[in-house]
């Protein structure tokens, strides 16, 4: 059976790679400055400090495409494959969440992001 998304809905991950793409216009600046930087002959302790600048960086983007969730700007949904049953993500949980950016990395919740996630996981 095919696992058909609810109407007006999309994938988070398809979501957050909209939002990448709008972004950045195509591009990646992040990827393409990491190797660069990590081939660049800098001093040890100036390249980390640059890979850090890079990693706060993908860190900030995600926080602000969390924002609207956390907001309840705008909702997402949580189900099991091959189920009409969704899970309606309050919004206070993502703020309570472990790495809710994980969600629009990946399209499967795992245990460790909290109490209201790691039961979601439990009922599978």
């Amino acid at each position: 059976m095919v696992d058909l998304m609810p109407e007006g809905c999309v994938p988070l991950t398809a979501a957050f790679d909209l939002f990448h793409e709008m972004l950045w216009h195509g591009g990646n600046p992040i990827a393409e400055l990491r190797p660069q930087i990590l081939t660049s002959g800098l001093p040890p302790t100036v390249v980390t400090t640059q890979i850090s600048a890079l990693d706060e960086v993908t860190n900030l983007q995600l926080a602000e495409f969390v924002r609207p969730f956390a907001n309840g700007e705008l909702g997402a949904l949580v189900r099991e494959p091959n189920s009409s049953s969704n899970y309606v993500i309050p919004s206070q949980e993502w703020e309570s969440a472990f790495f809710p950016e994980r969600f629009f990395l990946a399209s499967e919740v795992r245990q460790g992001h909290g109490d209201y996630w790691d039961a979601i996981e439990e009922e599978r």
